[in-house]
């Protein structure tokens, strides 16, 4: 499958099938990132909610407060609770979906790795192939000039 005329790796169409694949995964690990720290900085909006209100439950310490208000502000809070708690979750998947795209990105540049080192060796082989061609003819060359001059 190797032309003369130049260098054609004979598993080029599978090495380039292996790259793309790469690249679909890096893509699919960058968005399971960001879909990560979106996860994060709307569990960081949650929490700093629920301070809020605690901060101004606990301002209100002497004033009167009527008890639907509190009652109201505390089911808020606990709102804000189970969605910190769903959010958790949310982050804990998130994670695991980062850290497994992760993994498949490392197994496909090591792969990638491994072709390339592949097709490497193979035109070191062709490359001397190439060269062992070459001097045969200039040997074949050499000889025709020689017998041409009567020196045999």
């Amino acid at each position: 499958m190797r032309r003369m005329s130049g260098y054609l790796f004979r598993f080029q169409k599978l090495m380039d099938l292996k790259t793309k694949e790469k690249d679909e995964i890096k893509t699919k690990y960058a968005e399971s990132l960001q879909a990560l720290h979106a996860q994060q900085q709307e569990l960081e909006t949650l929490q700093a909610m629920i301070l809020e209100w605690e901060h101004k439950c606990s301002n209100w310490g002497g004033e009167s407060v009527p008890i639907q208000q509190l009652a109201s502000i505390s089911s808020y809070i606990q709102h804000l609770e189970q969605l910190v708690s769903r959010k958790l979750k949310d982050i804990d998947f998130a994670e695991q979906e980062a850290n497994h795209y992760h993994s498949q990105l490392t197994e496909k540049t090591k792969e990638c790795q491994v072709w390339d080192h592949w097709k490497e060796k193979d035109y070191q082989e062709y490359k001397h192939a190439a060269i062992r061609m070459e001097q045969k003819e200039m040997d074949e060359l050499a000889l025709q000039r020689f017998i041409r001059q009567g020196g045999a």
